[in-house]
C-alpha cells in the first residue's frame, strides 16, 4: 500500500467484485424498478406529511412558547420541517418559569428551544389551550398577540 494506492480498486480487487456496464439493466435482477417506485411513493408520502406540518405549524396561527426549563418528550416519530424545527408528537411535557406545557398532538420545537403549538388558541385567564396542548402561564408571565396576526406568544408581563 503506498500513498497513492486507490483502497476501492483494492477492495475491489480483494472481493473479486467487477461493475457493471449498465446500473439500470443490472438492478432488474434485484427489483430495482419496483424498489425505485416505492422509495419515490415514500418520497412523496413524506414529502406530504412535511406540507401538512408546514400549515399547521409553521404557515397557520400559532401559540409561541418560550425557551428554557425542563421537561420529557419522546422522539419516535419526530419529524423535522426544513428551516423550522422538529415536530415531537408523543407525549410532550415542559415546565418552565414561564409555566407549564402538555400536549399530545405534536410540538414544534424551532434550533432556539422555542416551541411552537398550533392554533387556534383559547385563552381563559392563566390557562391556554388548542387541539392536543394545555398551557398554564406562571404569574409574572402573560399572553399577548405574536409577531403576525393571529398568532400569540408568551411573554414576561412588565407591569
Amino acid at each position: 500500500m503506498r500513498s497513492d494506492s486507490d483502497l476501492g480498486q483494492m477492495l475491489m480487487a480483494a472481493l473479486d467484485v467487477r461493475p457493471v456496464a449498465n446500473a439500470v439493466e443490472a438492478s432488474s435482477s434485484y427489483g430495482g424498478t419496483e424498489l425505485r417506485a416505492a422509495e419515490q411513493a415514500r418520497a412523496e408520502r413524506r414529502r406530504a406529511v412535511v406540507r401538512e406540518l408546514q400549515n399547521r405549524f409553521v404557515d397557520g396561527p400559532v401559540l409561541l412558547v418560550p425557551s428554557g426549563g425542563g421537561g420529557t418528550f419522546n422522539a419516535v416519530g419526530a419529524t423535522p420541517i426544513p428551516g423550522a424545527g422538529t415536530v415531537y408528537f408523543s407525549q410532550y411535557r415542559q415546565k418552565g418559569e414561564w409555566g407549564t406545557l402538555e400536549a399530545t398532538n405534536g410540538v414544534r420545537i424551532s434550533d432556539d428551544g422555542r416551541r411552537w403549538l398550533p392554533g387556534p388558541v383559547r385563552i381563559e385567564g392563566a390557562n391556554i389551550t388548542g387541539e392536543g396542548w394545555t398551557v398554564t402561564v406562571a404569574p409574572g408571565w402573560t399572553v399577548r398577540p405574536g409577531p403576525r396576526s393571529g398568532d400569540y406568544q408568551i411573554i414576561r408581563d412588565s407591569r
